[in-house]
């Protein structure tokens, strides 16, 4: 073998390590680590309400026809 197939083969392998330790990484923070759980199951469940401000609504005559009330 020369020099440069020997490079090939170890670039290859650092890759392929470099590789494994994003996935074990990515792996633990998914599926070992409750709290990043915990802490996206909060914010999907917060719950707001927000009432649309809606104006009165008058007829032609100036008679008041809708006016708010919230429910």
């Amino acid at each position: 073998m020369n020099q440069f197939a020997i490079r090939k083969y170890i670039i290859g392998a650092f890759v392929i390590l470099v590789a494994m330790i994003y996935i074990g990484r990515l792996f633990h923070l998914q599926v070992v680590d409750k709290s990043y759980r915990v802490s996206a199951e909060d914010n999907t469940k917060r719950i707001i309400t927000q009432y649309p401000a809606r104006g009165l609504i008058y007829d032609r005559n100036g008679d008041l026809l809708v006016y708010n009330q919230a429910a």
